[in-house]
């Protein structure tokens, strides 16, 4: 007696094919959005622990560091000397001890003899090692396409991360001695030493540090050690500008805040707190934002 065998049909097994290839498809963007979620956490904790380190350099301090610090335009004597010819060292650097970088920090204190401003120069590779192309973890948001050195930045180590210095571009400061003691309506600028009694504004209502990312275009993140020229003055400080070009992810390569988390950008505010801004944020608020004694008056997000 002949038994028969069981088995499936090509048109059946087609379909069955067909089936799984459709739950695949169903499958794959939602876990593209699980780990773009895992991503944005991770940034906003990156954020959350530079807001920390913000406000324990200024209860060590008793000031926030400053955006970038450059070598003295005077020397001991007061007499003046060259300064935007210089290297300048970024806020980052200065957050270090306090995100659990205290050696990185240390390397770089003796680089620049205890960040003397009275010396000749401020680097990070003249001794041999160069510590800006060492990556750090927390100032890289895990979302942007960049690889870690910028090829932007000499290929310096990247970061995703610039401090606030207002609604004013970052542009080039000029480099006589207006351009070193210029003031901008934001926290942070060159060798700023705000605190928190400049922020009349209220702690909620204005922001420290916003993301910038690095895709190929048009943004180019930046680099975390500081810049080759003190009066360069993007390569660490943001700003939030209504004009189109400046607004959360724009088209300015330099200047554009913006994020590869879709419709907006992380930031972190002065109360330490991380708050996500659409790109569709008002122009007029988002400058607002960014002032530390405008008088505005910002919605909460």
């Amino acid at each position: 007696m002949l038994v028969r065998k069981s088995a499936f049909t090509l048109v059946e097994l087609l379909v069955v094919i067909a089936i799984i290839g459709v739950l695949i498809a169903l499958l794959l963007p939602a876990v593209q959005q699980a780990r773009e979620s895992a991503r944005r956490m991770q940034c906003t904790n990156n954020l959350k622990q530079m807001g920390l380190g913000l406000h324990n350099h200024h209860d060590t301090f008793g000031k926030f560091p400053p955006g970038q610090m450059s070598v003295s335009n005077r020397d001991q004597s007061g007499a003046a000397k060259a300064w935007s010819d210089k290297h300048s060292l970024s806020w980052m650097v200065f957050v270090l001890p306090y995100i659990e970088q205290e050696t990185l920090f240390q390397q770089l204190s003796d680089e620049n003899d205890n960040f003397d401003i009275y010396l000749g120069r401020f680097s990070w590779w003249e001794t041999g090692t160069n510590w800006g192309q060492i990556a750090v973890d927390g100032f890289m948001c895990p979302s942007c396409p960049m690889p870690t050195a910028n090829p932007h930045r000499k290929n310096n180590a990247k970061t995703n991360y610039k401090a606030i210095l207002g609604t004013e571009y970052p542009d080039n400061l000029a480099t006589d001695d207006a351009g070193y003691t210029k003031r901008f309506s934001g926290t942070f600028w060159l060798n700023s030493a705000t605190g928190f009694n400049d922020l009349t504004d209220g702690t909620s209502n204005t922001v420290f540090i916003g993301e910038q990312d690095g895709a190929e275009k048009p943004r180019r993140a930046s680099c975390w050690v500081g810049s080759d020229r003190a009066h360069w003055l993007n390569n660490n400080l943001g700003s939030t500008s209504a004009n189109p070009g400046f607004t959360i992810n724009g088209s300015n390569a330099w200047g554009a805040l913006g994020s590869m988390h879709p419709g907006g950008a992380n930031f972190c505010r002065a109360d330490g707190s991380v708050v996500f801004i659409p790109e569709t944020i008002d122009g007029t608020v988002y400058e607002g934002l960014g002032t530390r004694s405008g008088g505005e008056v910002t919605p909460s997000f």
